[in-house]
């Protein structure tokens, strides 16, 4: 049928009055309903220019304002203090019926938000620029998931970041973040790509879901103050102090600094106040040094009367009571030498040997040797000691001391004495009378020797 025009007014007497006597009411062909517009383009088409077009209102009590149904039974529902979407009975200030909510995804794959968001905002018509929520509640386990997800995309691919509460058990769950990626047309699942979580005893894991870094890359932080990083064959921590030279990282027992690691030009330091360590690789060197990683010479021990170090291995030298070569102490050794005594012409007829023992420090060997009761029998010749474990290389023969020697006769006016001569390894004996004449001092073949002899000489 036409539209039909009715122009009335009903002033003292209920119904529709226009004091303008212009059309009030529509109702075209299709039979909908048109008030303040001529062309309705639903049912019932309400328009008004500047101002609220329809009202909606409930006396007395709170409750439901507007009931929205399909097929005879009540599917939304808008009241004074809930709405429900998908809920005809809303318990909250904003319901979603589980028709609203869709289906929850376990594991890493998200659904598509047009079948699983709570709530999707949409910035454009194509699918990208929009944020979800999408959760669900599992009834026999009495757990919960909920998912925050954005797509900042300008291509209809679902790839962005997400916020989800993920259930661990019926009383705990883990906040976690990442980006879900793939998805490359409208409708197709994104994969989830967690980059950190918080779980539910509070501890920060970065790269990881689990607190044991002996097994995985990550980095755990927990709510007591520690922090574990893990990298597979990488450095796993980086500290850098930008502009000028001090301290990097500082260690503290409570409020105090115990030590701290730093930089002095360019090198690294260790230490704490005026006693640090100093790490020189172009010098090859350890230094000591002070207040971050100053210059202090000659005023660091190494050790302590009761705090001794064990033992000290060097290759070279040690440099005492300056820094001169001759201040060097480059070589310290101890050990045993084979020495025979014999004589100048022959030795005795079963050889005689004994163990002697040498100290030698620096360019200086002390040797030792005791012969005690011994047969020279068959020896002959002046009286020599073989065997020493260095050459003496001075420009001088060196003294050696005689201590106790049985059995071996001088003449009675003369003084025994023994030496080293240059560049030779055994000691030579002779003896001197008044007059200052020298003479061999030859040995004596018999039973019951003794000789104690001690040198010092320089190698």
């Amino acid at each position: 049928m036409a539209n039909t025009k009715i122009p009335v007014e009903l002033s003292s007497t209920p119904g529709i009055v226009d004091n303008s006597n212009a059309t009030a009411i529509t109702i075209d062909s299709s039979e909908n309903v048109g008030i303040g517009t001529a062309s309705p383009q639903k049912a019932l088409n309400v328009f008004a220019d500047g101002t609220a077009p329809v009202r909606f209102e409930r006396n007395t009590s709170d409750g439901q304002v507007i009931q929205i149904y399909k097929d005879g039974s009540p599917i939304s529902s808008i009241g004074t203090n809930s709405t429900g979407i998908g809920n005809s009975s809303p318990q909250a200030g904003l319901d979603l019926g589980s028709s609203a909510k869709g289906t929850w995804s376990s594991g890493n794959a998200y659904h598509y938000p047009s079948g699983n968001a709570y709530i999707k905002v949409q910035g454009t018509a194509a699918e990208d620029d929009w944020i979800g929520i999408a959760g669900n509640y599992n009834q026999s386990s009495g757990s919960a998931n909920l998912l925050l997800q954005a797509n900042l995309r300008l291509v209809n691919e679902q790839a962005g970041n997400y916020i989800g509460s993920e259930a661990q058990s019926v009383t705990s769950a883990d906040i976690t973040f990442g980006k879900l990626i793939g998805g490359s047309s409208t409708g197709v699942n994104a994969t989830k790509s967690e980059f950190m979580r918080i779980d539910s005893s509070g501890n920060l894991l970065v790269g990881t879901t689990a607190t044991d870094r002996t097994t995985d890359d990550g980095v755990s932080v927990n709510g007591y103050g520690f922090v574990d990083v893990s990298r597979s064959s990488n450095i796993s921590g980086r500290f850098t102090r930008r502009a000028t030279d001090g301290n990097i990282l500082d260690f503290r027992k409570d409020s105090t600094t115990i030590g701290s690691i730093g930089s002095f030009v360019g090198y690294p330091y260790i230490g704490k106040g005026d006693t640090t360590l100093l790490f020189n690789p172009d010098g090859d060197r350890i230094i000591p040094r002070g207040t971050n990683g100053g210059a202090r010479d000659a005023t660091i021990d190494l050790g302590g009367t009761s705090d001794r170090f064990k033992d000290l291995y060097l290759s070279g030298g040690a440099y005492l009571g300056g820094t001169a070569a001759a201040n060097q102490l480059d070589d310290y050794e101890e050990g045993t030498w084979t020495a025979e005594l014999k004589g100048s012409t022959g030795s005795a007829t079963t050889p005689v040997t004994r163990t002697g023992t040498y100290t030698k420090v620096g360019n200086l060997v002390h040797v030792q040797v005791s012969f005690v009761n011994v047969n020279t029998t068959g020896a002959s010749g002046a009286i020599q000691v073989t065997g020493l474990p260095f050459t003496n290389t001075s420009a001088n023969a060196s003294t050696v001391t005689l201590g106790q020697y049985t059995k071996l006769a001088h003449s009675a006016d003369s003084n025994p004495i023994a030496y080293i001569n240059p560049s030779v390894n055994l000691i030579q004996m002779t003896q001197f009378n008044d007059s200052a004449v020298g003479a061999n001092w030859f040995i004596t073949g018999t039973t019951g020797v003794y000789l104690y002899i001690s040198a010092t000489y320089t190698i």
